[in-house]
């Protein structure tokens, strides 16, 4: 079960996501990247981003060859511009998820009323050729969450320059029963009562995947 929100700061933005489906019926890609600066030379990158994850072939059952794929292509042809980005592989039949990740903010994984975020290594893409992500795996359960964002959400300040991570990560710790859509709708109404209005200065993104 799946919700998402996307509110770019501009008309055009450089926060990006995707649901990928691969061969395997059983396999769904999360894709999510945040690339730095904003406006069309943002925009521009995310398009060549969204391009190779359709040409991406196989690299897109393995999260850190995905990762590695678009670096190489794209490295040097950013403009010095760069971006982060996760990678996920849920397998509905054992509920195993593989992930990578390149600087992005890590994913929450609410689970009753415990967060668990999930870390792996790796750099930000379009700098330099020849990195290597970490790839790991979770086992998840029936009645887990897990959040992806970027940093426009938990970077967003009130006007005591508080950000709104420290927020959500009440609200995470509630044990939020309702659907992933009313959840999103939670978070994303608390954003503005934070914020106090639709005004925002970067890019907001957000997907929630519940596990059934």
């Amino acid at each position: 079960c799946l919700a998402s929100l996307y509110k770019p700061m501009e008309a055009v933005g450089g926060d990006f996501y995707d649901f990928i489906r691969v061969r395997e019926p059983d396999l769904l890609g999360i894709f999510i990247s945040d690339v730095s600066g904003h406006g069309v030379p943002a925009a521009l990158i995310t398009t060549m981003v969204k391009t190779l994850l359709e040409t991406a072939g196989l690299n897109r059952i393995k999260p850190a060859q995905l990762l590695k794929y678009i670096n190489e292509t794209i490295a040097g042809q950013t403009g010095g511009n760069f971006l982060t980005a996760f990678y996920g592989v849920y397998q509905q039949q054992t509920k195993i998820f593989s992930y990578a990740r390149g600087a992005h903010n890590p994913p929450y994984l609410i689970r009753n009323n415990q967060v668990i975020l999930l870390e792996s290594k790796g750099k930000v893409l379009g700098l330099l050729e020849g990195l290597d992500f970490e790839e790991k795996q979770i086992q998840l359960q029936s009645g887990d969450r897990l959040l992806f964002y970027t940093d426009g959400l938990t970077e967003a300040e009130n006007n005591q320059g508080i950000e709104f991570e420290e927020v959500l990560h009440k609200i995470l710790v509630q044990n939020f029963k309702g659907e992933a859509q009313d959840f999103l709708d939670l978070i994303y109404h608390a954003l503005l009562e934070h914020r106090g209005g639709y005004h925002f200065d970067d890019d907001v993104c957000i997907v929630v995947m519940d596990i059934l």
